[in-house]
């Protein structure tokens, strides 16, 4: 085991609390996806799309920026 200067426990801990934010932000993002894709299918249900075809449909559009 080697010693650790103060500037690289500053760091490690740095690095630990953005790793942890960055779990937390993924994580978020994950459940707002699931969601979001739970919602798509209770409409596409509703309003008796199919996914399939409007995937298809989506994918043929070109983009606005592109």
């Amino acid at each position: 085991m080697r010693a650790k200067t103060p500037e690289e426990s500053e760091e490690i801990r740095r690095l630990r609390q953005e790793l942890k934010a960055m779990k937390r932000k993924l994580a978020d993002e994950v459940i707002d996806h699931r969601i979001d894709q739970a919602l798509l299918e209770i409409l596409s249900e509703d309003y008796h799309i199919d996914l399939a075809e409007l995937k298809k449909k989506a994918d043929g559009m070109k983009s606005p920026t592109g």
